[in-house]
């Protein structure tokens, strides 16, 4: 399976590393960055990793750049997220296509978004839901929650018997995307051809008002876009990982810390060489992997504290981690306090103290 991740940023963010460092202890990993500091990055060693480390600029695809100004020359952000980053997450699908033109359109592709730490291999993931799926033939695999109509929840299995347009798309997560390239190409063109044709525009600025008339944040993304593909073309075709008895997944990391679960002292996380396995109140279950979404990205070191191939992440040592960034964060802004004070002041008030200062250190070591 081609496996893939996708960042656009000239310098590589750290949690980064501790992304790839764990892809590639159960994947080879293609990585399309224009970022060059990844070789250079002495902090950063491989040489355990069980597989490689492929890294593209992704401006060197084929005809990237033509897929890339064709969807920018249509894009408009109904988002409250910033113009830059919305356009991101879209153009990853493009650079993900024009990665794989060589393969078949039955092939296997995954993304991986960079804040996800996986615990088995995406082939394992998919062979799983194969063997739950009443429909072999799939087409896609994801995480995702169910329709809302009218403030109910509807089960997806009853989708197929209830009118569309009355339904809001389902909410597509996106941490990890299993599909067929067929499915990657026919997106990229929806996205391109549809989504963002003048037909859909009352449907975009209404999901869009959806969002902001309740008072809140998001809007249309690659992910609203995804779903709304998905289930307009490929419905029979599609498997949530939710539906792995076997198996887990923790798709926001901040959601369970802060659930009745969470709230709990007797879990754990285990980041182990061969896999991650969730512990609760004695009992474990296997994960696929752990999503640290947003400002929740703090916690992916913590997986390697423990040693070189394992670590493990509970309750107190996530509540010391807060604890200590609370205490760095009230440093700072003291810094930050004092040296816009001192800015404030006269300078001819600035230069009367720093020799103050420089005079009262001489007579010191004179002493």
């Amino acid at each position: 399976m081609f496996v893939a991740a996708f960042d656009d940023r000239p310098v590589t963010p750290e949690y980064i590393y501790s992304f790839i460092r764990n892809t590639t202890a159960f994947c080879d990993l293609n990585y399309f960055s224009p970022a060059q500091d990844i070789a250079t990055n002495d902090k950063f060693d491989l040489s355990k990793s069980k597989y490689k480390l492929i890294t593209t600029d992704p401006g060197g695809l084929p005809k990237y750049h033509h897929a890339k100004q064709l969807f920018d020359d249509l894009y408009v952000n109904y988002s409250t997220n910033p113009d830059f980053l919305g356009r991101a997450w879209f153009h990853r699908w493009f650079a993900l296509n024009a990665a794989t033109i060589t393969l078949s359109s039955n092939d296997y592709i995954c993304l991986l978004d960079t804040d996800f730490l996986i615990g088995m291999s995406p082939s394992d993931v998919l062979s799983h839901c194969l063997l739950s799926a009443d429909n072999k033939d799939l087409q896609f695999v994801a995480d995702w929650n169910y329709v809302s109509t009218k403030g109910h929840d509807i089960p997806n299995e009853i989708l197929p018997y209830i009118d569309f347009k009355y339904n809001y798309p389902k909410e597509i997560a996106p941490h990890i995307t299993i599909m067929t390239k067929s499915f990657l190409y026919d997106f990229c063109k929806f996205i391109l051809t549809a989504y963002y044709s003048p037909g859909m525009k009352d449907h975009l600025v209404g999901h869009f008002f959806d969002q902001i008339g309740s008072g809140r944040d998001g809007g249309i993304s690659d992910m609203s876009a995804l779903a709304t593909y998905s289930m307009l073309n490929h419905y029979d075709h599609t498997f949530n990982i939710k539906n792995l008895d076997t198996l887990a997944i923790i798709g926001n990391f901040y959601y369970f810390y802060y659930s009745e679960i969470g709230e709990a002292k007797d879990w754990k996380i285990l980041f182990q060489s061969d896999g991650q396995e969730l512990q609760i109140a004695g009992k474990s279950k296997k994960l696929i992997g752990v999503h640290f979404q947003g400002s929740a990205k703090t916690f992916m070191s913590l997986a390697y504290d423990s040693s070189d191939t394992d670590g493990v992440i509970s309750r107190a040592i996530c509540d010391q981690h807060l604890e200590t960034l609370a205490k760095r964060e009230a440093k700072r802004a003291q810094m930050e306090s004092i040296a816009i004070a001192n800015a404030s002041k006269p300078r001819i008030y600035r230069m009367a103290n720093k020799l103050k200062r420089e005079f009262g250190r001489s007579i010191r070591e004179n002493k």
